[in-house]
């Protein structure tokens, strides 16, 4: 028989330490709280003066209503759209004819008698600061990291006389509104890259639009993951309201401001190169110097390296080739040497010094550096933005100041995944690797960073993991806590290291165990993904609400027996937590979580009884999904002797 299981979600358990108190949380969530009455008084004036006539043949159909009968007919596009208010409208058509059948016609201004989705913004439609005055000075405050930051792509929805208006501050909020309008009137959901698989919906001859006259933005102004991935992950991110990609700047409708973690590269493409110049290099423990192909990283001491990475940076800013450009220590832990420069006192401000003992040492020698080079880049490209890591070198709060164009990515890369980042409890688990050490120092560290500056994102690694095809990892509740907390330091943005969704074949760095393995990872960690999405664009959603709705959406009739999977999941996760005296990060093998976290917690044949009954319970894609998470639980559960 299966288990008794705890609640799948904590939303409204005790208030976790260093989160905001329920009154805080609830001015935070980024909801409109008035429920104002539809507008339903035309304007004055024609907003669409000079618009092109609508179509002599337009044909309108009836498969979309709004409560009271009007027929919304038409998506209107005003002339001077952009890609992100064009690829609203093209969404909003597509997914209703996904749904209903039918073809809303686009066009340039709404008609008699019956309704349109209007998808603007002021730059299309300048007519919008006239008739929504209140709802874009709502959207324009971004608030302070003292009061509480606010992405600036957030989105009103709002009933005017028949029509329903659709529109953002910017563009993006615009498009964000066109998905959340799609969810939250067709019902449908975006779970996988690919379509066939991952776009949920039911059939409906018609729809009434049952959610209107609100609007909502994020406390993040970036949202987003750091994987590779192909276009159909770009659209799948875009639908769930995120608007960051660190690793493939192609996407359209993602920010290109890509990660790196080759500070070596920037030198060797610099327009100031020269191939001839060692100083550029570090050096052995002896004093050495080093050829590029040797150096771990590169020397931060040095003027002409600090001059070289600069005119990069300014290059494939003045290019639009970035917006963020990413100046990043190279992706290795070996000791670094400049001999003699790092054995003695730096002057980090006027006769201000840090001592190579200190444990800030490395780290104000690293910012000082970045110091330079954005006072550099300032200097040509005035509203140019260089970013890096608080990764290794950088991890430690600097001593120095911070130049107001530096935007930080801390990248806790030793993070435990079964405790939010910023518990006092991680220093329990950290064990004696000399990198692992700052495992305990994370919520120092970020505390700290948040006062010096105004700009830090975070780059966690809930999706990253050597068994992310095998293991479903059931860290939603403390994803919730820690955004709680970055909304709480005042942190602009959040990002995830993970896998695309894509059957792309092994990986064997990874440990990959059979083809199409980021598939796989998404199949066994879907629902996990899709929280992730909702938690960025709202830190306060109810988690156990979310896994019902995705359960009953996603696995139909097999819905109540998934629930129970993941509570197990979620339980043996908890009771492996407190057991083990190691923390638990990216780099586990998955028979490592198994022997944790499902053996020896006692849950593996009410898992497997739990995955039995949801196949034979599920149709169609709901059952190849279950089935791939059955056999795998099945498979790996058999390599133990006993159970």
């Amino acid at each position: 028989g299966l288990l008794l299981v705890p609640s799948l979600g904590s939303c409204g358990a005790e208030n976790p330490a260093g989160t905001l108190s329920p009154e805080e949380d609830s001015s935070r969530k980024g909801e409109d709280t008035r429920n104002p009455e539809p507008v339903t008084e035309a304007p004055e004036t024609d907003p669409f003066e000079g618009a092109e006539p609508l179509p002599a043949d337009l044909v309108i159909p009836e498969a979309v209503k709004t409560g009271d009968g009007t027929v919304i007919g038409t998506i209107v596009l005003p002339a001077g759209a952009d890609v992100n208010e064009t690829t609203a409208a093209e969404e909003l058509r597509y997914h209703i004819q996904k749904v209903t059948g039918a073809e809303l016609p686009i066009v340039g201004r709404p008609g008699e008698n019956y309704g349109s989705l209007i998808v603007c913004s002021p730059a299309s439609l300048p007519a919008l600061s006239e008739l929504f005055p209140d709802d874009l000075a709502w959207l324009a405050d971004l608030g302070s990291a003292e009061e509480g930051r606010w992405g600036e792509d957030g989105f009103a929805i709002r009933t005017l006389g028949k029509d329903i208006y659709i529109f953002g501050g910017v563009t993006r909020g615009t498009l964000n509104g066109a998905y959340d309008w799609i969810e939250e009137n067709l019902g449908v959901l975006w779970v996988f890259a690919d379509e066939e698989l991952g776009l949920i919906y039911n059939d409906q001859p018609e729809v009434t639009v049952l959610k209107t006259d609100y609007r909502e933005k994020s406390p993040f102004s970036l949202r987003g993951w750091s994987h590779q991935g192909n276009a159909a992950n770009g659209i799948l991110w875009s639908r769930s309201k995120l608007n960051f990609n660190g690793r493939n700047p192609s996407f359209v409708l993602t920010d290109p401001g890509v990660f790196n973690w080759d500070i070596k590269q920037r030198v060797r493409t610099s327009p100031l190169y020269d191939p001839e110049e060692t100083e550029y290099w570090n050096t052995d423990e002896a004093g050495n110097r080093m050829a590029d192909a040797d150096s771990p990283q590169v020397n931060l001491f040095s003027r002409k390296t600090e001059e070289a990475v600069a005119a990069s940076c300014i290059e494939d800013l003045k290019a639009g080739r970035v917006t963020f450009a990413f100046i990043a220590e190279m992706d290795n832990i070996l000791p670094v040497y400049c001999r003699p420069e790092d054995t003695q006192p730096y002057e980090y401000a006027p006769g201000e010094f840090v001592n190579p003992e200190d444990e800030d040492y490395l780290s104000t020698v690293f910012f000082s550096f970045l110091n330079h080079i954005a006072r550099r880049v300032k200097e040509e490209v005035p509203d140019g933005k260089i970013a890096a890591f608080a990764y290794i070198l950088g991890m430690v709060p600097p001593r120095c100041e911070i130049e107001d164009n530096i935007y930080i990515w801390f990248a806790p890369i030793y993070e435990d995944m079964t405790l939010p980042l910023m518990s006092g409890e991680i220093s329990e688990k950290a064990d004696n690797n000399e990198w692992k050490k700052h495992l305990h120092d994370y919520p120092e560290y970020l505390t700290a960073f948040a006062e010096k500056t105004g700009h830090i994102q975070m780059y966690n690694y809930y999706g990253c993991s050597k068994a992310v095809n095998r293991v479903t990892r059931p860290i939603w509740d403390r994803i919730q806590t820690d955004f709680q907390d970055y909304v709480r330091l005042g942190l602009e943005g959040v990002s995830s290291e993970g896998i695309a969704d894509d059957l792309s074949g092994a990986n064997g760095e990874w440990g990959a165990y059979q083809d199409g393995w980021k598939h796989n990872g998404w199949i066994m960690n879907g629902m996990l993904f899709w929280i992730y999405s909702k938690l960025a664009w709202n830190p306060w959603e109810d988690v156990g609400e979310l896994i019902r709705y995705y359960c009953d959406r996603v696995y139909g009739d097999a819905s109540e027996a998934m629930q129970t999977y993941y509570a197990l999941m979620k339980q043996g996760w908890e009771a492996g937590a407190s057991s083990t005296n190691r923390p638990v990060g990216h780099d586990d093998d998955y028979i490592q979580y198994y022997k944790t976290f499902v053996k020896n917690t006692g849950i593996g044949h009410d898992l497997i009884d739990a995955l039995n009954a949801a196949y034979d319970a599920a149709t169609g894609n709901a059952q190849t999904i279950i089935g791939y998470m059955r056999d795998t639980v099945v498979t790996t559960m058999s390599q133990f002797r006993s159970y």
